[in-house]
């Protein structure tokens, strides 16, 4: 599956750290780094928030925000130490890593449903009915949350 622009806008795209990366091979994420080393066949290293070294195609070798430290890459993984760049995000010279990878930690954590157990309802569309979104948030398992934006474009 080829992740492009359109497609993004649609997925989720979660903050990860490398050790999470095996867990979204073939799905956008979101990978928050520290530039590491630039090769000369145009992929860079990055430290990940945990520290780990993940590799990066990079499309564009002459994207400003590449010059910053830190930087928040949204990129498809390719594998459990590698990621696709799509866009990146310049986050400055100064960031705290360990508080951002414990961040990640709790959001990925136990205490927050897991990308699979999320149901997304467009009660916009017409064919959503008032059963469906009844249905949808009243949970099958303790592991599942239904999320309906209301009439405001918010969230339930």
């Amino acid at each position: 599956m080829q992740v492009t622009p359109s497609s993004l806008e649609t997925q989720l795209r979660p903050h990860v750290n490398s050790a999470l990366l095996p867990h979204w091979v073939g799905k956008a994420v979101n990978l928050p780094c520290r530039t590491a080393k630039f090769h000369d066949n145009g992929s860079l290293t990055v430290a990940a928030a945990d520290g780990g070294h993940v590799s990066v195609r990079v499309i564009k070798v002459d994207e400003p925000a590449l010059a910053q430290t830190y930087i928040d890459i949204t990129g498809k993984v390719l594998n459990a130490t590698a990621i696709q760049i799509l866009a990146v995000r310049g986050m400055g010279f100064d960031l705290d890593m360990k508080l951002l990878n414990d961040t990640i930690s709790i959001i990925h954590g136990e205490r927050f449903p897991k990308n699979q157990d999320v149901q997304v309802l467009d009660v916009s569309d017409p064919y959503c009915t008032a059963a469906q979104l009844h249905r949808s948030t009243a949970p099958t398992s303790p592991h599942t949350t239904a999320i309906a934006p209301n009439h405001t474009g918010t969230t339930l």
